[in-house]
């Protein structure tokens, strides 16, 4: 039957899809607050959604592609470890993400 890589099996594949789409809808979002910034308006509404988004999805991420690569994704000599770490810094540098649910909140609301 020959070589069978992960990638091959169906559910695989959709959650590849899945984090895609999601990695897509982020860069958007991001891009979104960078024209308004660039057009003179308060940006501080998209930024704040596309800082929680990256960080929810990069968490989801690498946490999927721990899962996905089994127990290679734990040794030490692999790049998963600094994803990770990466990752949650994401979460917590420049604002936590329950900060710009608040920011988020605060312009929707008033």
């Amino acid at each position: 039957m020959g070589d069978r890589f992960v990638t091959d099996f169906q559910g695989i594949r959709w959650t590849v899809a899945e984090l895609s789409t999601r990695l897509e809808a982020g860069s958007l979002l991001r891009d979104k607050a960078a024209w308004m910034e660039d057009l003179g308006k308060d940006p501080v509404r998209e930024t704040s959604m596309a800082k929680l988004l990256a960080g929810e999805i990069s968490m989801e991420i690498i946490s999927q592609a721990i899962q996905l690569t089994g127990s290679y994704g734990c040794y030490r000599d692999t790049p998963f470890e600094r994803y990770l770490r990466d990752a949650k810094s994401l979460c917590i540098a420049g604002g936590t993400l329950e900060v710009m649910k608040n920011n988020i909140a605060r312009k929707i609301l008033g």
